[in-house]
C-alpha cells in the first residue's frame, strides 16, 4: 500500500491548522506542523539535544519533523505536513529528503522534480488554501490579540509578498479559504478521495470543526 504525503500550504491565517485537524480526524492521520510542536516533550528535547548546537532552533525543528514524518511513512502510514511552504524549492527539498530516507540508493539532489515524481516511494498531493494578503494580515492580527496565535504579524507583509505560486507536477487543488471551515474540509476530503486510493477512513463518527 503506497503512503501519501498530504501537503497543506497557504498564507498565515488561511486555516491550515483547522483543515489539518479535520482531515486528520477523517482519515485517521498524524499532522506535522512546526507551529504545533510541543517543545516541552522529552522526545523533542532528546532529538534536538542530539544535534549540533550550532544549528538554529528552526532548523532543528525542521529536522525533528522530518524524522517524525519519515518514521510514519516508513511504517506504512500516510501523513499530513502543514506549514506555509512559502518557497517552492523548500518543498521540493523536503520531498527529496524524505525520498532519500526511504530509498537512499539513488542521489536525488540534482534530479529534476518531474523525473523525481516517477521515482518516489510515496504519493504527494498538495492542498493550497487561498486568501488575500490583506485577509491574512487581518486574521493573524485578530488571532494574536485573542491569544490564539504566537506571531504578532511582524514582517508579515514581506513574508506574504514572497509567497510563490505552485508549479509542481503533483495532484493539486487550490481552495478558497474564505468559505466556512466545514465546506473547505468537504472539498479537501473529496479531492483526497479522488486522488489517493489508500487513505484510511476513520471508523469513528466524524466531527468537522467550523
Amino acid at each position: 500500500m503506497q503512503q501519501n504525503l498530504v501537503v497543506l500550504r497557504g498564507l498565515p491565517g488561511s486555516g491550515k491548522t483547522v483543515l489539518a485537524n479535520n482531515l486528520a480526524n477523517y482519515f485517521d492521520l498524524n499532522v506535522f506542523d512546526p507551529d504545533q510542536i510541543d517543545k516541552s516533550k522529552s522526545d523533542f528535547l532528546d532529538f534536538i539535544n542530539s544535534l549540533s548546537e550550532e544549528l538554529p532552533l528552526r532548523r532543528k525543528m525542521y529536522r525533528y519533523l522530518l524524522s517524525q514524518v519519515n518514521t510514519d511513512l516508513n511504517s506504512g502510514k500516510s501523513v499530513i505536513w502543514s506549514q506555509p511552504w512559502r518557497k517552492i524549492d523548500r518543498l521540493v527539498l523536503t520531498i527529496k529528503n524524505i525520498q532519500h530516507y526511504l530509498k537512499p540508493i539513488i542521489q536525488y539532489d540534482e534530479m529534476p522534480i518531474y523525473t523525481l515524481k516517477n521515482e518516489l516511494a510515496f504519493n504527494v498531493v498538495v492542498i493550497e488554501l487561498n486568501i488575500s494578503t490583506e485577509e491574512s494580515r487581518n486574521r493573524v492580527s485578530k488571532r494574536y490579540i485573542e491569544g490564539n496565535h504566537t506571531w504578532d504579524g511582524s514582517n508579515l507583509e514581506l513574508f506574504n509578498s514572497s509567497f510563490e505560486d505552485y508549479n509542481l507536477p503533483f495532484d493539486y487543488i487550490n481552495i478558497d479559504a474564505n468559505k466556512k471551515p466545514s465546506l473547505i474540509a468537504k472539498e479537501a476530503i473529496k479531492f483526497l478521495c479522488t486522488n489517493t486510493k489508500t487513505l484510511p477512513h476513520s471508523k469513528n463518527t466524524i466531527t468537522i470543526s467550523e
